[in-house]
């Protein structure tokens, strides 16, 4: 993924405060986060995190007027966050029905229409 924070912003409904171009490559809790991620604050008792968190840029809410980082203002930071969670998660891979060559069956097995079996 490499979404900058004013594509960000749209999906989520937000306000950038800082650099609209600072492109987001992750998605992360903000004690966890690295540069490239984005993260939230929610509860204001972790506004203090804000300060050291290492991630490129935080969803807050509209309450906040700046930070030390890019900022996309919100109604709901927590609802934001797990929008993009949603819309980062990588699409469910389903494979194509079939047996591959490495499985192994027991004798006399049965399976259903339309199976996959991996190796």
């Amino acid at each position: 993924m490499h979404k900058t924070l004013a594509e960000i912003a749209r999906i989520v409904e937000g306000e950038v405060v800082g650099d609209p171009a600072v492109v987001i490559t992750g998605i992360c809790g903000i004690k966890e986060a690295k540069p490239g991620d984005l993260t939230f604050v929610a509860n204001p008792k972790y506004l203090c995190l804000m300060d050291n968190t290492a991630a490129s840029a935080i969803i807050t809410s509209r309450d906040i007027k700046s930070a030390p980082k890019p900022i996309i203002r919100t109604d709901n930071p927590s609802l934001a966050f797990a929008k993009m969670v949603s819309f980062l998660a990588p699409p469910e891979q389903h494979p194509s029905p079939g047996v591959h060559p490495t499985a192994v069956i027991g004798k006399n097995v049965k399976l259903g229409k339309d199976v996959y079996v991996g190796p």
